[in-house]
C-alpha cells in the first residue's frame, strides 16, 4: 500500500526555481542563436527527472497544475504585442496566414509518416523476436 503524499508549495517552487535556475546555466554556456531558451531546457530536464523517477509528479503536481490555469494570462502579452504590430499585418499578414497553414500540413504529415514507420519497426521488431521464441 502505497500512500501518496503532496509535497508542500514551498517544496514545489524550490524544486520549480533549482531546474530553472539550473537550465538558464545550461542556456548560458549554449552558443548564441542556439534554438533553445532556458524554459525550453528546463521543461526537457523536468520531463527527463520525471520520467527517470527522480522526482514523484506529486512532488510538483499541485504547482504545475496551477501553472496550466494561468497559462492564457502568460500568453495575453504576446496578443497584445501582436496588435502594437498592426502594420506587419497589413503588410505581410495574407503571407503569414499561407506559411502557417503549409507549415502547420507539412509538419502534421511528417508527425504522421514519422509515428507510422515506427509503428512498422515495431510490428517488425516484435515479429522478429516472436520468430525467435520458436527456434
Amino acid at each position: 500500500m502505497t500512500i501518496n503524499k503532496k509535497t508542500g508549495i514551498i517544496n514545489q517552487l524550490l524544486i520549480f526555481a533549482t531546474i530553472l535556475f539550473i537550465s538558464d546555466l545550461i542556456a548560458n554556456l549554449l552558443p548564441d542563436g542556439f534554438p533553445l531558451s532556458g524554459p525550453v531546457i528546463g521543461i526537457i530536464i523536468l520531463y527527463l527527472l520525471l520520467t527517470m523517477k527522480i522526482i514523484k509528479l506529486h512532488q510538483v503536481e499541485t504547482l504545475a497544475s496551477f501553472f496550466i490555469k494561468i497559462l492564457p494570462f502568460l500568453i495575453i502579452p504576446s496578443g497584445i504585442e501582436l496588435i502594437t504590430s498592426i502594420d506587419v499585418l497589413h503588410k505581410y499578414g495574407f503571407k503569414l496566414i499561407i506559411m502557417i497553414f503549409l507549415s502547420t500540413i507539412l509538419m502534421v504529415l511528417s508527425v504522421s509518416v514519422t509515428t507510422a514507420l515506427l509503428i512498422f519497426i515495431q510490428k517488425k521488431i516484435k515479429k522478429i523476436f516472436k520468430k525467435g521464441d520458436n527456434l
